[in-house]
């Protein structure tokens, strides 16, 4: 784990600034020492723990873009134009927009602090993955009514505090390991959700959409659209294709080994983040409804699972987990068996949304594939201009293992 990744400052871009006033302005990551309005104690712990949930992955894509802004074949690209912050606001989103031919990518603090409190709940069950994530013998069994109080938005974040300073109206875990990976949960959010916003832009949806449906904004949730048939399978076809960059580029970049904690921890947190991010996007919390321009999640965490699959068989051996106490998984299996976690301590606890798991029960598969299936491979005309439109030898280079 690079530690100055928690440590170093993010830089503060003004350009970004003033294009997020329109979302209620960014997130203020400095440290207490540079802002005279922290002068008290209550402020500066407030400031401390934003710093710790929000400035890793913030400075990890940073550098990620540094890295292929020095990739000679990619000068001069999308990449080195990309202007990114976090957006102050409660509600969980992220969002990708071009003001005046500029590309913008914001993700909202709303978004870490509910992950955040999603996965520090999770894993200070004793049950929850005990062989993926380390120190579940250190955890208690707790209150279930405390438990699902973590999983309301409204009761992991107290902003009429200061500066959003999370009080503990979710479970902590109990050990240092596991409360360290419900950040890096959230770190993993986080960077995934900047990177889905990513391949919007490398891969042209924004300049599609600006060009054929004069669109030039797009977000996670609740995006008020009322298109024809097609544009809806499109769309749906846009969300599924940034999702597959997304994951293949970490995958490329071995986040779960270079930014992650240990290898196992790394790839468990990794696939934890990215199903609760899927299943925020689409039915898993009140403020987050089915939209005309988002996959259902089921079929979101079944793309998944096949995009996984696809990586297996192309890269054999390449990303092995090891499960304690000697089991070796392949990351699609290791994956899956995350998934199945989640699922089973969604059900234990008894909250809304987690309907079903596409692997756990057959008829839920059978059915989020169909709808996968068929937003996949239909062919239709607007989906026909949109792959000629895209410069894939650009992507693929984007894509290629160093």
């Amino acid at each position: 784990m690079i530690q100055d990744f928690w440590e170093s400052d993010a830089p503060l871009d003004i350009e970004f600034n003033r294009a997020a006033e329109q979302f209620g302005g960014t997130l203020d990551l400095r440290s207490p020492q540079q802002d005279p309005r922290v002068d008290t104690a209550q402020r500066s712990e407030a400031r401390v723990r934003t710093r710790l949930l929000f400035l890793r992955p913030m400075n990890i894509f940073h550098h990620i873009l540094d890295r292929l802004a020095t990739r000679p074949s990619l000068k001069g690209s999308a990449i080195n134009k990309i202007k990114f912050g976090y957006l102050y606001t409660t509600m969980p989103n992220a969002i990708c927009w071009k003001d005046a031919g500029q590309p913008f990518i914001g993700v909202t603090s709303g978004l870490g602090y509910l992950v955040f409190g999603w996965a520090s709940n999770l894993l200070s069950m004793p049950g929850f993955m005990p062989d993926a994530i380390h120190g579940a013998e250190e955890e208690q069994v707790g209150d279930l009514q405390l438990l699902r109080n973590g999983f309301d938005l409204e009761k992991v974040i107290d902003w009429t505090k200061e500066e959003g300073l999370i009080y503990g109206r979710h479970r902590t875990p109990q050990s240092l390991i596991r409360m360290l990976m419900s950040y890096e949960v959230a770190h993993m959010a986080l960077l995934h959700a900047f990177l889905h916003e990513l391949g919007h832009c490398l891969l042209r949806h924004l300049d599609f959409l600006e060009e054929h449906l004069d669109l030039t904004l797009i977000k996670e949730l609740r995006l008020d659209y009322d298109g024809s048939p097609e544009e809806i399978h499109l769309a749906h076809f846009l969300e599924l294709t940034a999702d597959n960059f997304a994951m293949e580029f970490a995958l490329s970049l071995k986040v779960g080994e270079e930014y992650g904690a240990r290898k196992t921890d790394g790839y468990a947190v990794w696939s934890l983040a990215l199903d609760l991010l899927l299943w925020l996007f689409g039915h898993g919390t009140p403020l987050s409804k089915a939209s005309l321009t988002h996959p259902h999640p089921q079929v979101r965490l079944m793309n998944k699972a096949l995009k996984l699959l696809e990586y297996e068989k192309n890269n054999p051996g390449r990303i092995s987990c090891p499960l304690r106490p000697d089991a070796q998984l392949p990351l699609d299996r290791l994956c899956n068996w995350v998934s199945m976690q989640l699922a089973n301590s969604w059900k234990t606890l008894q909250l809304p949304g987690w309907i079903s798991s596409p692997f756990i029960e057959e008829d839920a598969r059978d059915v989020a594939y169909k709808a996968y299936r068929d937003i996949w491979q239909m062919n239709t005309g607007i989906r026909q201009d949109y792959e000629e439109y895209v410069d894939w030898t650009m992507v693929n280079k984007v894509l290629r293992i160093d």
